[in-house]
């Protein structure tokens, strides 16, 4: 049952998308000025973990003349479909990632690389989840994490990327929300900043640390239901000479 109904993937996302869908259009606009604004349209778009594609724009996927989606949800073609009507896109149901088990595939980034040499890749709030999915190796082992990020950090020397990620998310939303973009502390103190000395229990997604300090990052509240707010951040590789 937890495999179709539950908030990181199967029928109960859908559920949740469907049922929140008004609570989410100022993310969704947020997230879409950034992805027209700052990622270079390239001719291959491959977007791994797309769901029903939700919190993204027809009129920005339409400009990729090459759109394939990655994504083990049986469900997902059908509802991309409805929220995406005019999109040409082929589907695989390959999962490069997560062995059957909750193992983490050691070997997938290269593999999803040699499959689509000469693609750009978006992580559609996908990294995030995976520390609630993988159960070998134990992410918040510190040495296991480290070696993960190593996997992590080599696929992003080699490739075109743009990842949208959870960062931490709570029961309620930040008290100081002028704190999301501040740069240059630790989770700690960023959460500290973000919630201050209110009592409520943060999960930690595993990826404030997880990429390159290089990189150009973007944060965002998205109110996923009434009762859990995420810290979301979109991540881009640095400007060519910057």
């Amino acid at each position: 049952m937890a495999r179709w109904w539950n908030q990181t993937g199967g029928l109960g996302y859908h559920f949740i998308a469907w049922s929140q869908r008004r609570s989410w259009q100022s993310f969704r606009a947020q997230l879409n000025d950034i992805l027209t604004q700052e990622v270079p349209l390239t001719p291959r778009l491959v977007i791994i973990g797309a769901s029903g594609g939700y919190t993204l724009c027809s009129s920005w996927l339409q400009k990729f003349p090459s759109l394939e989606v990655i994504d083990p949800d049986p469900l997902a073609p059908g509802f991309f479909r409805r929220q995406h009507p005019k999109i040409k896109v082929r589907w695989s149901r390959q999962n490069y990632l997560v062995h059957q088990g909750g193992t983490w595939n050691w070997q997938g980034l290269d593999q999803l690389h040699s499959q689509y040499p000469d693609a750009t890749f978006l992580f559609a709030n996908l990294i995030g989840q995976l520390p609630l999915v993988i159960k070998t190796p134990a992410l918040d082992n510190p040495e296991n994490w480290r070696q993960w990020r190593e996997c992590w950090w080599k696929f992003f020397a080699q490739t075109q990327w743009i990842s949208i990620h959870d960062l931490f998310s709570a029961a309620q939303p930040p008290t100081h929300v002028s704190a999301l973009q501040i740069g240059g502390v630790c989770a700690e103190e960023f959460v500290q900043g973000l919630y201050g000395a209110q009592a409520t229990e943060v999960t930690d997604h595993l990826t404030y640390d997880l990429f390159p300090t290089s990189v150009r990052r973007h944060r965002l509240l998205w109110p996923l239901t009434r009762e859990r707010c995420h810290v979301v951040e979109v991540a881009l590789p640095a400007q060519a000479g910057k």
